[in-house]
């Protein structure tokens, strides 16, 4: 069953969404999604309705059984919701108010000094940059990586980035503001692909971010797009990698874009493999044995390499709201690599599927709204949500490729 919009006499303050099994509430106020567990549908459904506490508690003890203490104990977290007095407050009583706008970056409100002539000039999807370093072996490591995305140099930079050594310090600036300290050389490079990967989706008008990896391919007229949530140490780099050896296009191995018409667009930069997968992927990228190794601030290993093919506008213009169209489908796909499990595949409900998507991190390209929270409810619940579970990489690529050819 499709979700159903529930009228509300408290509609200025809430919309309400329910299917067979889930309830998902939009809070004006807070300008927030949530699942509702079904006691908590209840009792939000009688408050709105008008009924008292002892009311409330009395009818949901005669329709289900449940003990009284126990319907008390949730009721005054529901009953808060409409209490404008209690509701989005911190630990002081103060009133919090967090704006989609929170995790902008500050150099997009700052011009791009370009005019050093040295300066490694790249293009990142639509956006371009300068790079400049003082330090002439890291800056070497920089322009021999970023080679398969140099720019032609009348293409002014939209962002101009300049690393400053110290004996006991790197410091990153962009658009002239101080962005990033890490203790050495081999920290910068982590920190400055990340800055790219966040500058070119937030300079764009895009409509939502999710942490993960996005992938495409065409087989005979038909699209399949993939997206694999990021949690750290489930297999979602890893994973992405592997499928972008075996046909394909990589929109990004890290961020996962949607534009207002829920297009994904291609972040081109490389792949950030982890130690712990070197050995594995080295048959697939024999680049790897090569590649110079980086440090990550929390003391991880990785080497980057290039996808196989990133996806191209053919991809990119696929209009993936379109999702009953039997031309192209899209999966999420939530990796979680589990040693000698057997692999195995578990659907997933839309608020289990937000949830693991919002899990590695996320961030709104406007305020979430009554009409977008519609939106992003109606868009989701066509997609096709798995958890898979595995222990190898080829049950992993069998799981994915069966679900594939559904």
């Amino acid at each position: 069953m499709a979700f159903q919009s529930i009228p509300l006499n408290h509609q200025n303050q809430f919309s309400l969404w329910v299917n067979n099994n889930e309830a998902l509430l939009f809070s004006e106020q807070e300008r927030s999604l949530a699942a509702l567990e079904p006691l908590n549908v209840s009792l939000f459904l009688a408050i709105d309705e008008g009924l008292s506490k002892q009311q409330i508690i009395t009818q949901i003890v005669q329709d289900s059984g449940l003990n009284a203490d126990v319907i008390n104990d949730s009721y005054q977290s529901i009953a808060d919701m409409f209490d404008n007095r209690n509701y989005q407050s911190n630990a002081n009583g103060q009133s919090k108010t967090i704006t989609y706008s929170d995790g902008r970056y500050p150099e997009l409100d700052k011009p791009a000094n370009t005019n050093v002539s040295d300066a490694i000039h790249i293009r990142v999807a639509t956006s371009y940059f300068d790079i400049e370093c003082d330090d002439i072996d890291l800056y070497r490591a920089i322009n021999a990586l970023f080679q398969p995305v140099m720019a032609k140099g009348e293409d002014k930079a939209n962002f101009a980035l300049t690393i400053n050594s110290s004996e006991h310090e790197y410091r990153l600036l962009a658009n002239g503001v101080l962005v990033e300290q890490v203790p050495s050389a081999s920290h910068m490079l982590p920190v400055l692909i990340d800055r790219l990967q966040i500058l070119a989706y937030q300079n764009t008008v895009y409509k939502l971010v999710f942490h993960g990896a996005a992938l495409s391919r065409c087989i005979e007229g038909k699209t399949t797009t993939v997206l694999l949530p990021g949690v750290s140490g489930a297999g979602k780099t890893t994973l992405a990698a592997e499928l972008s050896s075996k046909g394909f296009y990589l929109h990004s191995d890290e961020i996962i874009a949607f534009d207002q018409d829920f297009n994904i667009p291609t972040i081109d930069l490389p792949m950030a493999i982890k130690s712990g997968s070197w050995p594995h992927l080295h048959s697939q990228y024999t680049e790897l044995a090569q590649a110079q190794e980086w440090l990550r601030i929390d003391g991880r290993r990785i080497k980057y390499v290039w996808p196989a093919q990133f996806a191209n506008k053919e991809f990119a213009s696929k209009k993936l709201r379109k999702t009953d169209s039997e031309h192209h489908r899209i999966y999420i796909l939530c990796p979680e690599f589990t040693p000698k499990a057997a692999g195995r595949v578990e659907q997933l409900t839309l608020s289990q599927s937000l949830a693991l998507m919002t899990h590695g991190g996320y961030q709104l390209g406007h305020e979430l709204s009554r009409e977008s929270a519609a939106e992003l409810i109606y868009f989701f619940e066509n997609l096709s949500s798995f958890k898979l579970t595995y222990g190898t990489s080829s049950d992993a690529l069998q799981l994915v490729e069966d679900l594939c050819q559904r």
